[in-house]
């Protein structure tokens, strides 16, 4: 399955979308061994419809419970969260 999260920021500078992006590059399937691939990156649009940054996760349907509570994927959340706004998720076969 594709689990894609969307990441709105509190301050939209170019610090603060690198700073968020160098913080999702740190997720890895070493660290979090059900996932089987990470991609991320900063909105290059910055239009008033775009998300910030975006994360996007491939791992089995299954796995999606012990991914959302892995502990490493856990510490990425709360080193992320002082930039965040709010965040949105989608989650499709």
């Amino acid at each position: 399955m594709t689990h894609i999260v969307l990441f709105k920021l509190k301050n939209p500078t170019p610090e603060n979308r690198e700073a968020l992006v160098t913080i999702l590059r740190k997720l890895n399937t070493r660290d979090v061994p059900m996932a089987q691939s990470f991609e991320c990156g900063a909105d290059i649009l910055h239009s008033p419809r775009s998300m910030d940054a975006a994360l996007v996760v491939k791992l089995p349907a299954s796995q999606l419970e012990a991914y959302a509570s892995d502990p490493y994927h856990c510490q990425i959340k709360a080193e992320m969260a002082p930039l965040l706004e709010r965040s949105m998720t989608v989650d499709f076969d």
